[in-house]
């Protein structure tokens, strides 16, 4: 938690280098949201498999540490049903396992999400970790002709002590105030976070910027 690391690449075995996006200097874990290091994602990915870092380790992982990282995230709205009025999909979950796509997974460049999970994972953390389902308002007309409040159904709680979760709210703060977005909502006191995919479509490469925030 409080420990600062110095961000850096990870060199697994006959892959290339795996880096944040800039060198980021010396981080904690608020800094790593913050700022959004890969980085320190990866070493973390590394250690849920009971290794340390190594340059040009040779990382075998098994689906158990893919499972780890899926049954976290789908707690909070990433790869699970969001409870909103329509079809719901799930996005892809990936079947190859390796090393390399496990730190790939890790910082969301492996499995695929919708726009909506996006907003049901931030609204989780919005709510310290209850995640509630989604909906398109807050009321809905009766067949009566009636405005009725539509149901907050609590759809999970993610495992998380409110220490931990003070600190992703925090990171997230962050993100807004002098991290990655700190242009984005013109000082208004808020949390969020970005991300960018980077695909490849009929051999041309795509970029995909996400945004996704919750006020105040």
């Amino acid at each position: 938690r409080d420990k600062k690391i110095k961000d850096s690449c990870v060199k697994l075995y006959s892959m290339p280098n795996k880096c944040s996006w800039k060198n980021l200097g010396l981080i904690d874990d608020i800094k790593a949201l913050a700022y959004s290091s890969n980085y320190y994602q990866f070493i973390n990915a590394i250690r849920v498999t009971g290794n340390d870092y190594k340059y040009n380790m040779k990382l075998d992982v098994t689906e158990d540490d893919f499972e780890k990282y899926r049954s976290v995230f789908k707690s909070y709205g990433l790869g699970s049903d969001t409870g909103i009025e329509i079809s719901g999909y799930k996005g892809i979950t990936g079947s190859k396992i390796s090393g390399d796509l496990l730190l790939n997974l890790s910082i969301g460049q492996y499995d695929t999400y919708t726009p909506i999970m996006l907003n049901n994972y931030i609204s989780t953390i919005a709510n310290s970790g209850t995640r509630y389902n989604m909906s398109f308002g807050a009321y809905f007309i009766n067949n009566k002709g009636n405005r009725e409040s539509i149901d907050k159904l609590v759809l999970d709680r993610v495992k998380i002590s409110n220490d931990d979760m003070l600190r992703i709210q925090k990171g997230l703060n962050g993100v807004v105030t002098y991290g990655t977005a700190s242009n984005y909502l013109n000082k208004i006191n808020g949390a969020g976070k970005t991300g960018t995919s980077e695909t490849y479509v009929n051999g041309h490469k795509t970029l995909t910027k996400s945004f996704v925030a919750y006020l105040p």
